[in-house]
């Protein structure tokens, strides 16, 4: 996956966070539990169409924001942070 013009992410066949995060539930049971991702390029794209609630960092590309349920402040002013706020998970 190009995830910026000077960098590619490379997967396995048919890997992704995606998968990983459909495996870590399926594995624990998980089955009941909102999730939620946070990204900032095309290589969390499959990651936001797999979870509940996609948030996208502030300083992300315009494609994963279009996808994101909720686009928090950047990555170097407390996005996450605010965006756990937000959801009341903290």
């Amino acid at each position: 996956i190009r995830n910026t013009p000077y960098c590619v992410d490379v997967f396995n066949h048919g890997g992704s966070k995606g998968y990983g995060i459909t495996q870590l539930l399926q594995n624990k049971g998980f089955t009941d539990v909102p999730t939620y991702a946070f990204g900032d390029g095309m290589n969390d794209f499959e990651m936001f169409l797999t979870v509940d609630h996609p948030i996208a960092m502030g300083n992300a590309v315009d494609e994963l924001k279009a996808k994101a349920e909720f686009v928090t402040d950047t990555n170097n002013n407390d996005g996450i942070a605010k965006a756990l706020q937000k959801f009341g998970l903290i």
